[in-house]
């Protein structure tokens, strides 16, 4: 069972983190969208 719940930890710690990183390359993809569109009209 330790062993189990182990791989169950860390694949939920994985989707975490995925999800983490996830939304920061969101966050900067929009960072570096909006100057983009403002300079341009």
């Amino acid at each position: 069972m330790q062993t189990i719940n182990d791989k169950l930890l860390m694949s939920v710690n994985k989707m975490s983190n995925t999800k983490e990183i996830a939304i920061l390359l969101y966050k900067n993809e929009m960072k570096t969208l909006l100057p983009t569109t403002i300079t341009e009209h």
